[in-house]
């Protein structure tokens, strides 16, 4: 059976602790195993392990890289002040190229879809029987997009960007729901069980930064 990356990485780190344990224990080596920041291990691996599986990248590469600042700081390497300061700009790095290149499952090509924004408000959407497709978006506010009474017949895609707000879609019955996306301090639940195979699908693309996305 093929193994994928990240069970060969986690096979390969249990394999080198046993030797460095073993080599401990036969006095070859002396492993001083608590070393000063030996707790940000456990920030470290896990993250390597989420880049590895291609799972929440942009959570795995920042938890990644607080790992490594946090452990640079505990060696005396930088300044502690310096581990906020240098990570607060890798955040913003990483925000804007999401935005930019927003990933998704798949994009249904569809011009002049509307936008529905929820800028520091919150605003309360039903669509009409003629949905395409939507972009929406919610920065410190909210959006409710209400599509019980659309009838789909062919897949579309909803584009959906929230910062420090939420947005909810209540979806018909007759279709399949697919999510993709990038969560930083965020994430996306989606409540909708999934239908025949045969069924339309609404591709959900998104980008969630400290803030939340539902589908009921």
């Amino acid at each position: 059976m093929k193994k994928n990356i990240s069970t060969i990485f986690i096979g390969i780190l249990i394999i080198v602790l046993g030797v460095i344990f073993l080599g401990d224990s036969l006095n070859i080596w002396n492993v001083q195993i608590f070393f000063d920041g030996w707790w940000t291990v456990f920030i470290i691996i896990p993250s390597i392990i989420g880049l590895l599986k291609k799972e929440a990248l942009a959570s795995s590469f920042l938890g990644l890289s607080i790992g490594i600042l946090l452990l640079l700081a505990s060696q005396e390497v930088i300044k502690w002040n310096m581990v906020g300061k240098i990570f607060i700009p890798i955040i913003l790095i990483v925000i804007g190229l999401l935005i930019i290149f927003k990933p998704g499952t798949k994009k249904i090509d569809k011009k002049n879809l509307p936008e529905y924004i929820g800028l520091f408000s919150s605003i309360e959407e039903k669509a009409n029987k003629n949905f395409k497709g939507a972009n929406c978006i919610a920065i410190f506010g909210g959006v409710e997009l209400d599509l019980r009474d659309v009838d789909i017949k062919s897949d579309i895609s909803i584009n959906c960007t929230t910062i420090f707000g939420g947005i909810d879609i209540i979806a018909p019955k007759n279709v399949n729901i697919k999510t993709s996306g990038m969560p930083i301090f965020g994430g996306i639940e989606n409540q909708k069980e999934s239908k025949e195979e045969s069924a339309p699908t609404i591709y959900i693309n998104y980008v969630c930064i400290f803030a939340g996305i539902d589908i009921k």
